[in-house]
């Protein structure tokens, strides 16, 4: 059987909501399709917020400048932050990880402001041992250099290390790695593996 020391999590449609569902919120305020609305998100922009390479502000004005959204750049700061809530029960699998003395680590790409608002509101950094954000390190997954960060923090053997990750994209670059993975659908899901896996 495996024996796993250390436990990897993405944070983003794993621990917390992210961008998901907010499209369906701007939909009704601009009258434009969620569709349209979700592919206008992912830009070179966003990246570059991830990266802590600008500011949030300076990604929302782009976005809403070039899109000609009629929307305040306050309003929509508030509509994405009452977006982020905890994913139901993900956070009682992780508390009861801790009680089993594994090594908990958060591997996120996200942006510094939102990550400031999310743990304010929710105090979870304390539930993990060691966090990684993209903007700590300006590398943003699947990029293998993030992955390679992390393992060179936790000198950890691979093979002992379970990540956990909703975007196949991740995951893949976590096995070509050596790491053993679940690929995240839903926090029950997530739970009936780990305990299939002797892990719970």
């Amino acid at each position: 059987m495996l024996k796993f020391t250390t436990i990897i999590f993405d944070l983003s449609e794993v621990y917390l909501q992210w961008l998901k569902w907010t499209e369906f919120k701007l939909a009704s305020i601009l009258f434009i399709s969620p569709e349209i609305i979700n592919k206008k998100f992912f830009t070179k922009k966003l990246s570059l917020l991830f990266n802590w390479k600008i500011s949030e502000d300076q990604y929302l004005v782009d976005l809403v400048q070039n899109n000609n959204w009629n929307i305040s750049i306050c309003e929509l700061k508030n509509l994405i932050r009452n977006n982020f809530i905890e994913i139901s029960w993900t956070k009682e699998i992780i508390e009861k990880l801790k009680h089993k003395w594994y090594k908990l680590w958060i591997l996120s790409v996200h942006a510094k402001e939102w990550i400031e608002y999310c743990n304010n509101k929710y105090n979870y950094h304390w539930i993990f041992d060691y966090i990684v954000y993209s903007f700590d390190i300006w590398v943003s997954k699947p990029d293998k250099k993030s992955f390679l960060h992390i393992l060179d923090l936790t000198q950890e053997d691979p093979k002992n290390i379970l990540y956990i990750d909703d975007n196949i994209e991740n995951v893949n670059t976590s096995i070509n790695l050596w790491m053993k993975w679940i690929l995240f659908t839903n926090s029950y899901q997530l739970e009936n593996i780990l305990k299939q896996k002797k892990i719970l």
